[in-house]
């Protein structure tokens, strides 16, 4: 369990170090800070994104798991 909540839990950091280095329009590769990220577009299969917008989406499957997870372990817990 701790295993699978770390790897939710590193991949919007690992998307965000990814894009970091991602070429702007004048070709230049500068580093982005988390509030350029944030604020920035991206690019997705369903349209543009702001980061934030982003990260929430990513987010809020492995956070829904978690409170299943919590919840499930408290409905057993009463159960017994």
């Amino acid at each position: 369990m701790g295993f699978i909540f770390a790897v939710f839990a590193a991949l919007p950091t690992l998307i965000f170090l990814a894009g970091r280095s991602e070429a702007r329009a004048d070709g230049d590769r500068k580093p982005q800070t988390i509030d350029q990220f944030v604020n920035d577009r991206i690019e997705t299969g369903s349209g543009p994104l702001s980061g934030t917008q982003a990260w929430l989406q990513i987010a809020v499957i492995p956070a829904s798991l978690a409170l299943a997870a919590i919840l499930i372990g408290v409905a057993g817990a009463f159960a017994v």
